[in-house]
């Protein structure tokens, strides 16, 4: 399995089978949508490293690639059904290269839900997944997350950037 694979299957092993459980026993959050270490090794990688694995995955069926804009460019893969059986869903990562090839400029990550699948989630916990999310990857990530249902679906959506004074690149992101 690539690294990068292993990414997006974290992504769904974290949110559906830690701590999405049914809400009787939905006590607390402890999502992981990515570690600090596979989020360093994405912001790492060239635009021509990540479309070979994107089309990797395609051609061994175990992903879709996606994307709306050519400077954005994604996968979609299905994540495994959570062992509460709260159904399946899906992961899609997609990495923007709007500042050049050499490395993304944000990560998305989105977790969806369609209708009658997935958790049944109270705002309160899907804000504190997001709070959490966030703390889990500063001080060297920014994460912006949002919770939304969608036509009976549920979503989460995050974008991940890098924080300016942990750039490698140094203080103007160059």
């Amino acid at each position: 399995m690539t690294r990068l694979r292993r990414a997006s299957v974290i992504v769904a092993l974290s949110l559906l089978a830690s701590e999405l459980v049914p809400p009787a026993a939905a006590q607390k959050t402890d999502f992981e949508i990515m570690s600090k270490a596979d989020a360093i090794m994405l912001f790492k990688m060239p635009r021509q490293q990540w479309q070979q694995n994107v089309a990797s995955a395609v051609a061994a069926g175990k992903a879709t690639a996606t994307g709306f804009q050519s400077n954005i460019i994604g996968m979609r893969i299905a994540a495994p059904p959570d062992p509460y059986g709260c159904g399946k869903g899906w992961i899609t990562t997609r990495l923007d290269y709007r500042n050049g090839d050499a490395r993304p400029a944000a990560v998305e990550v989105d977790v969806a839900w369609p209708p009658g699948e997935g958790p049944s989630l109270a705002d309160s916990l899907a804000k504190e997944a997001i709070a959490t999310v966030e703390r889990q990857m500063a001080p060297e990530f920014e994460v912006i997350g949002n919770f939304e249902r969608l036509a009976g679906g549920q979503a989460f959506f995050f974008i991940i950037t890098e924080t300016k004074r942990h750039d490698p690149r140094g203080p103007k992101g160059k």
